[in-house]
């Protein structure tokens, strides 16, 4: 066929089809459609060359895979074939009927594919497959990962989605009906490290956002920290800007402890960390440091309220 398309197309709430396909083309790179194949959904424009009564547009794959079309008796599978199978297998229909006849097809708009990126990056969306894509370059195409993301993303695969056997030109659509959960570091790939998988139709890649600690008291920039690595209370205390004039030497770092119902509390000597006479204690996902002044520990329940309300964690969205 020759025919060039957009290998993703973003899927963006609120703007316009045309407009979608502007931008993406502006943005992506392209691709020969002649190895996509055909899945429930997709829209297709099939022409009977010199027969324009039985030619369709836009005519959807429906949910079996098949399309109907005219003079058939039976629809034709179109589920799992390119488009050139798919013409020369109506081809071959229509030869019981006419003389030599000739069909084209074409792949008008591709929905059988879908992935979606949410979370802590800086384009999240939904995006359609167009072809094979690994996991490190759709983290690119959804703009990067954000700063204050998690080092571990989900990638959810939905097993329900069809699914064709590579280079089967009479492969029929598959259904399991299984959820699949893998962690994946993305620390490591994006350094060109460790697994890169394959994203599959119907995957959910989730990047959360990182857990947080908070320093507050007598520091220069009291802050949220996100714990994007390993980070220690003296640490925490540098990344907001150290200890002020009137700050004590010693902090208090307060933990929620995991059955959420009681605050644990750890008074650490700063002065002794820096000059390696105590260690230096790892914070861990809520912990905040709090640096009092040297007239007294300032009010914690007022920051923690202010602070906590937020919430921790990005939530899981999963848009069916």
């Amino acid at each position: 066929m020759g025919v060039l398309f957009s290998f993703l197309s973003l899927a963006g709430a609120g703007a316009s089809q045309t407009q979608q396909e502007r931008e993406s083309a502006d943005r992506l790179p392209t691709a020969q459609q002649d190895g996509y194949r055909i899945g429930p959904g997709d829209k297709l424009d099939i022409q009977v060359v010199g027969l324009p009564d039985m030619s369709r547009d836009a005519l959807t794959v429906d949910s079996r895979g098949l399309v109907r079309m005219p003079l058939l008796k039976l629809p034709i599978g179109a589920a799992c074939s390119t488009a050139d199978e798919l013409a020369g297998a109506l081809e071959k229909q229509y030869a019981r009927y006419l003389r030599e006849p000739q069909v084209t097809v074409s792949v008008r708009e591709y929905s059988s594919q879908p992935i979606e990126v949410v979370g802590s990056v800086f384009k999240p969306g939904l995006f359609q497959l167009q072809r094979e894509v690994r996991l490190r370059e759709l983290m690119s195409i959804a703009g990067g990962i954000k700063p204050d993301a998690s080092p571990l993303a989900q990638l959810i695969h939905d097993e329900s989605y069809s699914a064709c056997e590579a280079g089967a030109a009479d492969a029929v659509p598959t259904f399991r009906h299984e959820t699949i959960v893998k962690t994946v570091d993305l620390t490591g790939l994006m350094h060109g490290q460790g697994e890169n998988p394959v994203v599959r139709p119907g995957d959910l890649i989730n990047v959360p956002q990182a857990d947080q600690i908070f320093v507050v008291g007598q520091v220069v920039k009291p802050t949220a920290l996100s714990l994007t690595t390993r980070l220690t209370v003296s640490r925490a205390v540098a990344m907001a800007g150290g200890r002020s004039r009137d700050a004590r030497s010693q902090a208090r770092i307060s933990r929620v402890n995991r059955d959420g119902l009681a605050n644990t509390s750890l008074v650490v000597d700063l002065k002794a960390i820096e000059q390696n006479g105590a260690p230096d204690v790892e914070l861990q996902a809520g912990d905040v440091v709090e640096v009092p002044t040297a007239q007294g520990r300032q009010a914690l329940k007022v920051v923690l309220t202010s602070l906590l309300s937020a919430g921790l964690y990005y939530p899981l969205l999963i848009i069916r």
